[in-house]
């Protein structure tokens, strides 16, 4: 999250008010306010007001107290009734403008702020949180105007670079935004928040080595910063370094005990090193503190399946859709009624695909279990996977999914393909392993066997996943870890490798004989076509890999440390 620096003015007396004995307990009052005294201050504005109910400056500044203590309703009133004493006092205005902005009140809040610069325009506190406000309401353009006027007479105040920096972020102009923060940084060397936002910069742009650079140098001025902690922590997360990582976290969980989100990401930090125990303990905390957190629950979920607890673990899994980013795992919500496993005779059932392709693949094996239980099954799948699903057995028909569209209601009963192992009570031993049971089209296979001609071992390789995955980091790799089987005489490599990682095959040594086919399949049929022509597949963990041992056929699967929990720890 990034800090804008939010511009108070300064705490004093704006409006002559009579005698001297009044005068000099107000400006008692106001140092013990700019001190941090707020008690003592505030039983002074409270004598002041005993003694004279119409002082405007007492009453504002006392209101300003409750601002501070958050009470924003009783700080309002306050700030009202010294506006109708003394309607022309723009601190006043900047004041309450402030508290309206904490009530949410941000339209209110800027006219506020406008008032104020009526009534002076060069008031820099005001312009500088009117440019708050406008980055509030999304007027990035109009914040950092009001920024701009600002600098055209102050251009050495840090606050207001910073704050422009936070606007250039928002616009989606990274690099304007360093160039502000490394400016604030050069007028204020000490300036924490500013070190923190140019690492938040870094870290949304992948330069992890960058934001941890500047996350260090920022907690050394401010050392008990949790989310600076934590953000460094997710830096370090995202290269690796799981015992950094793990360090930060758990400094942030001790700075603030209630940190949720730090707990869960240290107990995924501790899942992929392998220790499933301590991972389990920082789930678990998650949920103490926070027993609806559905990102954690789902999270414990994979925990648990990947240890083999599939009871507890398919009901864990069953958070997934109403976790962050449900829609591109869950497209649809129903109104038709939830299969529930039970015999389903006389009916249609809607079993739609959800997740990715090998999903879908892998959990294909339970639709014939599906059909036994009755009536008629309609699978819903990703185009390109239609082809190769004609004529599965267990479904009666096939339909194309689209995640912006619902599908009909010409259905009874609903499920997703990933419920089906929780609504059969699978477990590690009741896995479906009738293999093969997806196979290549007849005709497809014909015509790959022509292309690709010769005796020997042909293998199929695939080197790289989805770069859109979360967890690409740790499954692909490049094409060159491949480079020494291809000095096996007797082996044909040929590439099932598609999109962009595609183009390492075009700069192949020469010395190296391989054929990248992957960028002609159109569907996934056609990949099983190639495959079924095939020895063995070598991959990282892809729909291929599910693809191919659906097909029955020998596979080498490449896993990182700390794998998807659907190839368990062993075995």
């Amino acid at each position: 999250m990034n800090r804008t620096a939010e511009n108070t003015g300064t705490v004093a007396a704006s409006s002559g008010q009579r005698g001297t004995d009044m005068s000099e307990r107000l400006q008692m009052g106001v140092r013990f306010h700019q001190s941090g005294e707020l008690q003592k201050a505030e039983e002074l504005y409270e004598e002041i007001l005993k003694s004279d109910p119409v002082h405007a400056d007492a009453m504002h500044l006392l209101g300003f107290i409750r601002h501070q203590t958050g009470d924003n309703a009783a700080a309002a009133a306050l700030i009202r009734m010294a506006i109708r004493i003394h309607a022309d006092s723009p601190d006043y205005y900047n004041s309450l403008g402030l508290v309206l902005k904490a009530q949410g009140k941000i339209e209110e809040a800027v006219s506020c702020y406008q008032k104020a610069l009526s009534l002076k325009p060069d008031m820099t506190e005001a312009l500088n949180n009117l440019g708050i406000a406008f980055q509030g309401q999304g007027k990035h353009d109009k914040a950092v105007a009001c920024y701009r006027k600002i600098l055209e007479t102050g251009p050495d105040i840090a606050e207001v670079h910073n704050n422009m920096g936070n606007a250039f972020k928002e616009m989606g102009k990274p690099e304007a935004a360093t160039a502000s923060y490394k400016t604030a940084l050069q007028i204020r060397p000490d300036y924490a928040e500013a070190w923190f936002n140019m690492a938040n910069t870094c870290l949304e742009r992948n330069r992890f080595h960058d934001a941890i650079y500047y996350y260090r140098k920022g907690l050394e001025l401010n050392p008990v910063c949790a989310e600076a902690c934590y953000n460094m922590a997710n830096a370090h997360y995202e290269l690796g370094q799981l015992e950094a990582a793990i360090n930060g976290y758990s400094r942030a969980v001790r700075l603030k005990p209630d940190f949720t989100a730090a707990y869960d990401n240290m107990g995924k930090a501790w899942q992929d090193m392998g220790r499933l125990e301590e991972a389990l303990a920082c789930y678990e905390k998650t949920l103490r503190l926070e027993p609806e957190n559905a990102d954690t629950h789902f999270d414990r979920s994979l925990l648990l399946l990947l240890s083999g607890n599939f009871k507890e673990g398919w009901k864990e899994y069953e958070w997934r859709f109403v976790k962050s980013g449900w829609k591109k795992v869950y497209p649809h919500r129903l109104a038709i009624p939830r299969w529930d496993g039970s015999d389903f005779e006389g009916k249609r059932l809607l079993v739609h695909a959800e997740q990715g392709f090998g999903d879908t693949i892998q959990f294909a094996r339970y639709l014939p279990m599906v059909k036994k239980k009755g009536g008629e099954v309609v699978f819903e799948v990703k185009e390109a996977l239609i082809p190769l699903f004609r004529n599965f057995p267990g479904i009666d028909g096939l339909r194309a999914l689209s995640p912006t569209e619902q599908p009909a209601t010409d259905f009874d009963l609903f499920i997703p393909l990933l419920s089906l192992p929780g609504l059969f009570t699978t477990t590690p031993a009741t896995i479906p392993a009738k293999i093969p049971y997806l196979y290549a089209d007849p005709r497809k296979t014909q015509y790959w066997r022509t292309q690709l001609p010769g005796r020997g071992l042909k293998a199929g390789v695939v080197w790289a996943g989805s770069p859109g995955n979360n967890d690409d980091r740790n499954r692909s790799c490049n094409l060159s870890h491949f480079f020494p089987l291809a000095r096996i005489t007797a082996l044909k490599l040929y590439g099932l490798q598609k999109g962009a990682a595609a183009a390492q095959a075009d700069d192949l040594p020469k010395s190296i004989s391989f054929a990248n086919v992957g960028q002609v399949l159109d569907d996934f049929s056609d990949t099983a076509a190639v495959i079924e022509n095939l020895d063995l597949i070598i991959s990282v963990d892809t729909a291929v890999v599910h693809l191919a041992g659906a097909m029955g056929k020998p596979v080498w699967t490449l896993l990182p440390y700390a794998p998807d929990w659907r190839w368990f720890l062993e075995g």
